[in-house]
């Protein structure tokens, strides 16, 4: 509207009026300019105060800083008990003034003139026009509202015709009118009437209608919330609880009587702060544990955001039980960090052995020299007997990160428990009852037996040490019970048939926290001078190895149960053919070509063999080689060669001299690291001579490769 308007509105009641004059004043704040509502009942001056707080943000700023001003009608419209127009219209020039002298654009006033229909139509007309010729000219714009309920048609009527424009209600909206169109409006008001009662019955139907699509969605919100598995909770900001969904009774088997009951000490930090955050107006997702029923922790996804009902701020918080996810990413995150420890493990073992491989064979090379009674005899061979456990220790972490060439066959699974049970009893101590049983069918599986027995004792060492006098170890062998298994199998294990195995014991058991880590290298709970925390992890690379499953389950006090499952087949078994060693040839003579990057190793392969009369040429790199191997004119007997090199692999190079030597004979060296993989089945075909080895390995195989 134009600077100088003056225009009115007719409310039945105070949603009614406040309808038009709250965005009203809602325009001027967005224009600058200052506004002035006059209030007389049923709008007083706290109603208006809060309806402007519900309309904007910065209410109590804007009435604070002046922009709006809220007066009650009394204090300007009666003077001594009667109206005074006069008196009026010069507080609005006041108040104008005042308005334009701050830097406001103009001044909106709202007047609540609910008396004038109770004064005379000569009073009533003497104002309107006074107030008609002040606007002119005047930054101003003036709203007039009436109550109908006070006033009659015709007096509507003529309080409309002297004002420029009119707000009435057409079409379910508010229209401005010009006065000029009230006589149509008049006429529009008889067609109206005719359509109420239409309208009246239409609108009725429409109630119905909405009744029963709340009804409907009354019942589904019931359904949702009663067979929902997410907890929903509504509280006022102070911590009142408002609604709890009943799933909180079904998934933690009580309510918590405080607002933060029940979730786990070391996370309720995490959760208060989460609230003090969600009252500030973010929308948080944390995570914790909260107490169960039965006295576990259940593990709660919840989210939480700041909402408004019933026109107050409440937290509104959604919460999921990840208990069992977490449960799966603590093993996924177990298994990759065995496997990480694992490469780790087979690198240091590798680098390990090449060193064993110079100490191993250069104390057998001085003890040839020395003589058998000497004190320097003595200890050397007290340095080889050192390096040879060692070995024992490096082929442990081999097995554990699964860098070890297998020999698998298919075997018995009972029979290999049977045939090791001698072996197993001379490992314990007589205060132990120790007691095997297998199965009375074959259970055929493909795997390498020595392993297995190494799989064996270590576990049933673990279980002696935890086992006190008069303890019970039980070693069972069989087809897997299905209701014996049931809820004590872990979920990552694929669905197939398996060979079991169980190690079982009364000994000291262990916590959770132990339990979880029992596989991991080096980690043991012995005295540093009893154990090297190798055992189960040997244990759990060999079963992995093998395509198997192993895990246990334990509590303090009550023993511990270790599970070894391993892949049936349905081949056959295969029975070892015996062994023949060939006797050494004379190895005066013959030529060998080394070929090794370890300088450690290289020197000690050919320092053996030259004592032993070998004409030896080594080289630190296969290209070297390939200059004598490619040379026809120059006699090679054997090849010797580590698998891993620089640039080019053992087995690259021997393809590639194969079309001009096919008959050469060929000794790998193999430290089992983890490129050696790609040629694990090359390996189990051919002659290798594992690291670490010694004097007698070494002419021993290369004797057998030149038969």
């Amino acid at each position: 509207m134009p600077w100088g308007t003056h225009f009115c509105h007719f409310y039945r009641d105070r949603s009614d009026l406040l309808e038009i004059v709250v965005p009203y004043f809602r325009t001027g704040v967005d224009d600058n300019e200052f506004c002035l509502w006059l209030t007389w009942e049923p709008a007083d001056a706290v109603v208006a105060r809060q309806e402007l707080r519900r309309a904007f943000v910065d209410a109590d700023r804007q009435l604070d800083a002046g922009g709006i001003e809220i007066v009650p009608c009394n204090e300007w419209y009666l003077s001594d008990g009667e109206f005074d127009p006069e008196r009026v219209i010069a507080g609005w020039g006041e108040r104008l003034g005042r308005a334009l002298t701050r830097g406001y654009a103009g001044m909106r006033v709202h007047a609540n003139e609910g008396w004038l229909t109770r004064k005379t139509w000569d009073a009533f007309a003497k104002y309107e026009q006074t107030l008609n010729d002040s606007l002119a000219g005047q930054r101003m714009i003036v709203l007039c509202t009436y109550p109908l309920e006070e006033s009659s048609g015709t007096e509507i009527f003529d309080v409309a015709r002297t004002h420029q424009f009119t707000i009435a209600r057409r079409g379910g909206g508010w229209e401005v009118m010009e006065t000029v169109d009230l006589i149509a409006a008049k006429a529009e008001i008889q067609r109206l009437n005719r359509e109420l009662e239409e309208r009246v019955q239409t609108r009725t139907r429409e109630l119905a209608a909405a009744n029963e699509a709340l009804r409907e969605g009354e019942e589904l919100y019931r359904i949702l919330t009663e067979n929902s598995n997410d907890i929903v909770t509504l509280h006022e900001v102070d911590g009142r609880r408002v609604y709890l969904s009943p799933s909180y009774v079904r998934l933690l088997g009580e309510v918590p009587a405080t607002r933060f009951g029940g979730i786990h000490p070391e996370d309720l930090p995490a959760v208060e702060g989460m609230w003090d955050r969600v009252v500030g107006g973010e929308k948080v997702l944390v995570t914790f544990r909260h107490a169960h029923l039965d006295g576990s922790w259940r593990w709660l996804e919840n989210w939480g955001t700041l909402v408004r009902y019933q026109g107050r701020p409440h937290v509104l918080t959604v919460a999921r039980d990840i208990t069992e996810r977490k449960r799966l990413e603590d093993e996924v995150h177990q298994a990759q960090k065995m496997e990480a420890v694992g490469r780790l493990a087979g690198g240091v073992a590798h680098d390990f052995n090449n060193l064993l491989t110079a100490i191993i064979g250069y104390s057998q090379l001085v003890l040839y020299d020395l003589p058998a009674d000497s004190t320097a005899a003595a200890d050397v061979g007290e340095i080889r007997l050192a390096a040879e456990r060692a070995r024992g220790v490096t082929r442990q972490l081999l097995a554990f990160s699964r860098r070890q060439v297998l020999q698998p066959k298919v075997v018995d699974v009972c029979e290999v428990v049977r045939g090791i049970e001698r072996m197993l009893r001379l490992l314990l101590r007589e205060d132990i009852h120790f007691e095997v049983r297998t199965c009375g069918r074959p259970l055929r599986v493909h795997v390498d037996p020595i392993q297995i027995d190494q799989l064996l004792m270590n576990m049933v060492v673990n279980a002696r040490d935890a086992t006190g006098p008069g303890g019970r170890i039980v070693v069972e062998a069989g087809f897997p019970d299905a209701a014996a298994l049931h809820g004590t199998v872990p979920e990552y294990v694929k669905p197939a048939d398996y060979a079991r195995i169980v190690v079982s014991d009364t000994g000291s058991g262990m916590t959770a926290e132990t339990a979880a880590r029992v596989f991991e290298p080096f980690f043991t709970t012995k005295p540093s001078a009893i154990g090297t925390g190798l055992g189960l992890s040997t244990v759990y690379g060999i079963v992995k190895q093998s395509g198997g499953y192993v895990w246990v389950q334990s509590q303090p006090g009550k023993g511990a149960t270790f599970t070894v499952l391993l892949p049936i087949t349905a081949a056959k078994e295969e029975r070892a053919p015996e062994a023949v060693v060939p006797p050494r040839q004379r190895l005066q003579g013959i030529s060998v070509v080394v070929v090794e990057d370890e300088d450690v190793v290289r020197h000690f392969v050919v320092d053996t063999l030259r004592r032993s009369g070998v004409d030896v040429l080594d080289f630190a790199t296969p290209g070297e080689a390939m200059a004598v191997l490619d040379d026809p004119s120059r006699g090679v007997d054997v090849l010797i060669t580590d698998v891993i090199l620089p640039g080019m692999s053992g087995p690259e190079l021997v393809e590639r001299i194969r079309p001009r030597r096919p008959d050469l004979p060929v000794v790998y060296m193999s430290g089992y690291t983890a490129e050696e993989a790609a040629f694990t089945d090359l390996l189990r075909r051919t002659p290798v001579l594992e690291k670490p080895f010694g004097a007698e390995d070494l002419l021993d195989r290369v004797s057998a490769a030149g038969a």
